[in-house]
Formats: structure tokens, C-alpha cells, sequence
């Protein structure tokens, strides 16, 4: 028979406070949304309410801010993306978690958004997007050797690696090609690689890759921004080489994941798409 340990609310709010207080101690989180609502107290603090997207859902936090932050941030308006420093803690009469801000760093969502959609209006014009331009699944098989464009750092390539490396069926070549991921120069720095590698001439067997794998693990919106680059996604579909991309978690479609031949949603799953050709290949 079960144990049920708590009997009431007021015991598993305890049990969470005593939680948080013994494992969170002096542990910062970094959280990043856009501010739903804000509301003003008459010592200068504020009440921010930052929500975040995932695929079909949302999610709410409220973030408390006091005035020596505020008057760090400057003035934070409804609409603006927000990636907030502090500490996690329960209230003392809802059983909710709250940040407690240390520092905020605004910029302007309602502005970002507008550019994507505009982006996304574009891209789709010129077909970008289209599965009529796509390479079929035959045109994958028999790859000898396989680029792995990523992140050093990334927790992607290692999976990668592993999941391949551990199927009997992949004897194929994998060749990590590194760049940044997330930052400012990221986009530019993985179009160039693209071009790059389509650069090579089809009869340089040992350079030219057979498919490129664009890998990049989970993370919030804000950080897969370089996946959402017009230029990238063209160029994703001008590649002469097919392209598997797994970025994110799944659910997160980026305008490279949209542009690209097949889209595995994890880097896991593109590791396992490349081992299902060699699969078929050997039946």
C-alpha cells in the first residue's frame, strides 16, 4: 500500500521550501522569457511577470525586483524579451517558486518577432521551405562520410559521437567541424561552413562530405537565434549536400530546421537517421 507523506498543502509547501533552501542555497539561475506584465509597489520595487514559450505551451514566473535593479535595467516595458540573474524561492503563502532579480538584461521582443515574421514571409516565398525542393531519402544513402557541424562544447556532438559509435551498423566516416552555435557571429559563422564544405569538389572524395549533420542541443528560444537567420536557411536549401539538422528539443522549428532536407528535431535523432540509411543499406 502507498505511503502518502504529506497530508496537506502546508506539508509539501514545507517540504519544497526545506527543498530549495538545502539544495539551492546560494545557486543563481538564468531565466529567459518575454515580460507579460509588470506591476509597480510604492517603494520602487516591481512585481515582472516573464513568460516563455516551448513549442504549443507557455509557462509563467514571477520575478521580483527591487529598486537598485530597476534603476540598473532602466525602464522594462510589456513586450520586451528579458533574460533575468537571481535566486529561486517559494512564497510564503502560495505554493509557487519566484526569482528574486539580481539583474535584468532587456531587449526589444516585440521587434525581434516582427523582423522573424517578416523573415519567415520571405523565406517561404522563395521556397525555402518547400518539400518540393527537398532531397529525397535516396538521394542520403551510401554516405562514406559524414560532417558534423557543431559546437565543441555542445552536449549535441558527444551524443552524436556515442549514438554512432555505438551502432554496428555505421561504418562510416564522422568529421566534426567546429563553430560557435549561439552568439552574434554564429549564423555567419555556420552559413560560411556550409558553403564551404559545398565548396569542395564533388570528385575530392576524401574531403567532400556525402551529408551534413547541423547539430545543436536544447536550450530557450533566445539561444537557437542563430538557427533562425534568413541567410543560414538559404543557404541550408542552396546546399548541394543533404542536410539533417537536430536542434533543440523537439518542437523547436527553426527556420534552418524548416530548410533543411530532413529535420530529426534532436541530435540524438540524426545520429539515428544516419544509422537507419546504413541500416537499409546492409538488408
Amino acid at each position: 500500500m502507498e505511503q502518502h507523506r504529506y497530508k496537506d498543502l502546508f506539508g509539501l509547501h514545507e517540504k519544497l521550501q526545506e527543498t530549495i533552501r538545502t539544495e539551492w542555497q546560494g545557486e543563481h539561475v538564468e531565466v529567459a522569457g518575454y515580460i507579460s506584465g509588470i506591476r509597480y509597489k510604492n517603494d520602487g520595487s516591481a512585481n515582472v511577470y516573464v513568460k516563455s514559450f516551448r513549442a504549443d505551451r507557455h509557462l509563467q514566473l514571477l520575478v521580483l525586483c527591487d529598486k537598485n535593479v530597476l534603476q540598473k535595467t532602466g525602464t522594462p516595458e510589456v513586450g520586451c524579451n528579458v533574460t533575468v540573474y537571481g535566486n529561486v524561492f517559494l512564497g510564503d503563502y502560495r505554493l509557487s517558486y519566484m526569482i528574486r532579480a539580481k539583474r535584468l538584461t532587456i531587449g526589444n521582443f516585440a521587434k525581434h518577432e516582427a523582423k522573424k515574421r517578416a523573415d519567415e514571409a520571405t523565406l517561404k516565398s522563395k521556397g525555402v521551405f518547400s518539400d518540393n525542393r527537398k532531397k529525397r531519402r535516396d538521394d542520403f544513402s551510401n554516405p562514406r562520410s559524414v560532417a558534423l557541424i557543431t559546437s565543441p562544447n555542445s552536449r549535441a556532438c558527444g551524443d552524436i559521437k556515442n549514438h554512432l559509435h555505438e551502432n554496428p551498423d555505421f561504418h562510416g566516416e564522422l568529421l566534426p567541424h567546429f563553430v560557435p552555435v549561439d552568439g552574434e557571429k554564429a549564423a555567419k559563422k555556420i552559413t560560411e561552413k556550409i558553403k564551404e564544405l559545398n565548396g569542395i569538389p564533388p570528385d575530392d572524395l576524401n574531403f567532400r562530405p556525402d551529408v551534413i549533420i547541423l547539430s545543436r542541443g536544447g536550450g530557450h528560444t533566445d539561444k537557437l537565434s542563430a538557427f533562425f537567420d534568413p541567410d543560414l536557411a538559404e543557404a541550408i536549401a542552396e546546399s548541394s549536400i543533404p542536410i539533417v539538422t537536430g536542434i533543440g528539443h523537439a518542437g523547436d522549428k527553426t527556420f534552418a530546421c524548416r530548410a533543411a532536407d530532413y529535420d530529426a528535431s534532436t541530435p540524438t535523432g540524426a545520429a539515428a537517421f544516419i544509422g537507419d540509411l546504413y541500416r537499409e543499406r546492409l538488408r
